[in-house]
């Protein structure tokens, strides 16, 4: 999978993100399919979500002397997806998935507090699904993550992604 984040909610718009990952489903005939996610976040903070951060920081005696700042976050989550296949040409699902972001707060010269942490997280997806040959699949997705990381980060992180993958079946 390959994913902008849209300047909204926690995404600001100064400078892009990405999001790239695997993710893998169990085979066989399970409804609803389960699986798991291992993906890489590239998050340029909004000015609301960095001024909270910032607020955190202060109360450490520190600051984030640039006008923008961004973190990264490797994603390990289980999730279930739902595919409804209306027709052999193309096939809708939603997906939830939760677990654990290991987020880099990307600090540089600060010894308070430290530069990775772990973060509890979820999302939830929308998409299609096309099969262009009979073990490749191509889609569009749309994802919403949330972090709950108001002691880590100042606040809790919501990240609105739009993206396209590459399904392969073996």
């Amino acid at each position: 999978m390959l994913t902008m984040p849209l300047p909204a909610a926690g995404v600001g718009a100064m400078e892009p993100g990405i999001s790239a990952g695997l993710t893998f489903d169990a085979a066989g005939r399970l409804f609803p399919v389960v699986g798991f996610d291992l993906a890489y976040h590239y998050w340029p903070a909004s000015p609301g979500f960095k001024d909270d951060f910032d607020a955190l920081l202060q109360g450490r005696g520190q600051a984030i002397d640039a006008a923008t700042w961004a973190f990264s976050a490797f994603q390990a989550t289980l999730h279930v997806k739902v595919a409804a296949p209306v027709s052999r040409r193309f096939s809708p699902w939603i997906k939830a998935g939760a677990g654990a972001y290991l987020v880099d707060r990307n600090l540089t010269g600060l010894v308070a507090m430290a530069r990775v942490t772990t973060a509890p997280g979820a999302y939830g997806s929308i998409g299609v699904d096309v099969p262009v040959s009979p073990r490749v699949t191509l889609g569009l997705d749309g994802t919403c993550h949330r972090l709950w990381s108001k002691d880590d980060l100042g606040s809790d992180f919501v990240a609105l992604e739009a993206g396209a993958h590459v399904l392969f079946g073996f």
